[in-house]
């Protein structure tokens, strides 16, 4: 499932609440052979929530993580596990391994990049663990809900805007994002149609 980041607080709380309804009644961690234990979710023995950001270099991805500590805060029941990549994917990979061995019950990640998280993120969903992947997407389907925004449709708007303004005639320099990741490359993508080149050879 995907859906806009506007709607991220709302969603973000519903996922969180169907999330840990199912971990109540999944398997133990680890498929019983030696895993981490089935938690009862109380406040004696709360779910572990695992979030793995892929930087902390952003202010909004500090300020998500301060949102994600106070609401956890109000649920005694819930513990946090917060996890700081620093832009390195392998990196980011090493903590999600090392949170699925803790056994979390939920995964919450903004990976850095598609292709280097893409399994780990599957191997954890395929334990029967609830995953929210949020802002960069990884490849294939294998989450449970995925929150950001429509980065096409970003790009194509801002492509349009200078098709526009420009009157189809002039050189335009694009600067691109990480294009390892799905919003650079959907930007990018949509940034290419906004301009219409094939229709306004005046633009290069």
């Amino acid at each position: 499932m995907r859906v806009p980041l506007r709607h991220l607080v709302l969603v973000l709380a519903a996922a969180l609440l169907v999330a840990l309804t199912l971990a109540c009644g999944r398997e133990p961690a680890g498929g019983g052979g030696g895993g981490a234990r089935k938690r009862a979710g109380t406040a004696e023995d709360p779910w572990l929530i695992g979030v793995s950001q892929c930087n902390l270099g952003e202010p909004w991805r500090v300020q998500m993580n301060e949102d994600l500590r106070n609401a956890a805060a109000k649920h005694p029941n819930l513990k946090l596990v917060f996890k700081d990549a620093q832009n390195d994917s392998l990196r980011q990979r090493a903590q999600v391994e090392e949170l699925a061995g803790q056994g979390v019950d939920l995964l919450i990640i903004s990976p850095k990049e598609a292709a280097p998280l893409t399994r780990p993120v599957a191997e954890v969903h395929a334990k029967g663990t609830p995953v929210i992947v949020l802002d960069r997407a990884v490849e294939g389907e294998a989450f449970t809900v995925f929150i950001g925004a429509d980065n096409k449709k970003i790009g194509r708007e801002a492509g349009a805007w200078i098709r526009k303004t420009l009157g189809g005639k002039g050189k335009v320099v694009e600067l691109k994002g990480l294009m390892t990741s799905t919003p650079g490359q959907d930007r990018h993508a949509g940034f290419r149609e906004g301009l219409d080149l094939a229709q306004n050879p005046g633009l290069s």
